[in-house]
This record gives structure tokens, C-alpha cells and sequence, in this order.
């Protein structure tokens, strides 16, 4: 997984969407994949696998393709996010710190999925890695902000989670149409925003205890 990497899967996707081929069914870019749906009735699966070369390799020498950015405020607060005061002591930081740390990176979409408009964000600064909980939550709020390994997210949606939540965003996050899956796209760069407890309430925020 890197940037580079993910750069180039965008590119040969908005290739993919320029050229918009009869065959092309889907296409999702993850990680370091990029997976196609294609129509065998109007092409050979080795003619595709054929043009994805030339694409892949065409790719390599494009300009970098323009990301969308998301700031996305965040209240972080020890009284409804535990996790925060056990990451700090995990890492040896103060909570201080590991606010300043989760905030202060600009991170990038690689992958969509889980739930609808659920982003996987990285990477994590490496001071701030800690391990999936061993036993995930029943149930976190929506807009909870969490953080594992080298991945951070927010759940836009009640949900059970593995993940430490640092804090809380006070955004609808969720998909406002049926055949859309997330507000964001791989390849977008996200950044956090601290905000104290009355804006978070301004923005219609409602605070709920993670358990």
C-alpha cells in the first residue's frame, strides 16, 4: 500500500471512465487493486486483460489526478471517548499529544466498504498505531472517530467496532441516495478539525458516551 501506488490505480481508472467502453461493467479501486466487471459477450476476457496493460502502463506517465478534500471536525473529549486516555497511556503520549497527532495529517481514501459511506483512511502516524480492540463493541454512535494499526475512520452509522475512538464528528456521513456508498471516493484526502463541545452541538452533534 502507498501513495504512489493508489495514485496510479485513480489514474487508470479516470482513464477507464474517459474511454468508456461498451464492455465495462464496474470498477473499483482498493488498496492496491483495481477490480473489473466486464461483459463476456462483447469481448474476450485476454483482450481486456490486453487493455488494462496498455492503461496500467499509460498510467505511469500521467499527471496526478486531482483529489477532493474533506475536512471533517471532530470533538475530542476524555468524558465520551475512554479510548482516548488508553491510547495515550499505550503510546506513552499525553492525550494532548495524541489529539495533535491525529489532527495534524492529511489522510488519504484507499478503500471503501464495511457500511455504507465507511472510509478506510491512512495512513496513521506510526506514533499512533495500536492494535484492534480483542473484543469489538456492540455498539459505538454514529460519527464516532476511531483509529487502528495504521488506519484511521469514522463510523457514519451506529455499529459494532474493533476500533479505539478517539472522538466524536457531528456530520451526517451516511449516503443520502440509495446508489451511493459514500460521500467520498479512494483517492480523496481527509483532514480533522478539533472543535469544543458547543460547536459540536451547533453542528447538530449529539453526545453519547462510547461504552
Amino acid at each position: 500500500m502507498s501513495e504512489a501506488a493508489l495514485q496510479r490505480l485513480c489514474a487508470m481508472q479516470a482513464a477507464l471512465e474517459e474511454a468508456s467502453p461498451t464492455w465495462l461493467r464496474e470498477k473499483v479501486v482498493s488498496y492496491v487493486s483495481l477490480y473489473i466487471v466486464f461483459d463476456p459477450a462483447q469481448i474476450r476476457r485476454f483482450e481486456v486483460q490486453q487493455c488494462l496493460r496498455q492503461i496500467w502502463q499509460q498510467a505511469s506517465r500521467v499527471d496526478l489526478v486531482a483529489a477532493s478534500v474533506h475536512v471533517i471536525p471532530v470533538l475530542y473529549d476524555e468524558e465520551c471517548c475512554p479510548d482516548l486516555a488508553i491510547v495515550a497511556a499505550m503510546k506513552g503520549l499525553t492525550v494532548e499529544q495524541v489529539v495533535t497527532l491525529h489532527q495534524s495529517a492529511t489522510y488519504r481514501v484507499y478503500a471503501l466498504g464495511f457500511a455504507p459511506g465507511f472510509a478506510y483512511l491512512g495512513e496513521l502516524d506510526e506514533y499512533l498505531s495500536v492494535p484492534r480492540l480483542p473484543t469489538p463493541r456492540r455498539r459505538i454512535p454514529a460519527g464516532s472517530v476511531a483509529i487502528a494499526e495504521r488506519q484511521t475512520a469514522v463510523y457514519p452509522s451506529v455499529s459494532p467496532a474493533g476500533w479505539h475512538v478517539l472522538g466524536l464528528c457531528p456530520v451526517d456521513l451516511q449516503p443520502r441516495q440509495p446508489s451511493l456508498q459514500s460521500p467520498f471516493k479512494v483517492g480523496d484526502e481527509v483532514r480533522f478539525a478539533s472543535i469544543d463541545r458547543a460547536r459540536f452541538e451547533a453542528l447538530g452533534g449529539q453526545l453519547e458516551r462510547v461504552e
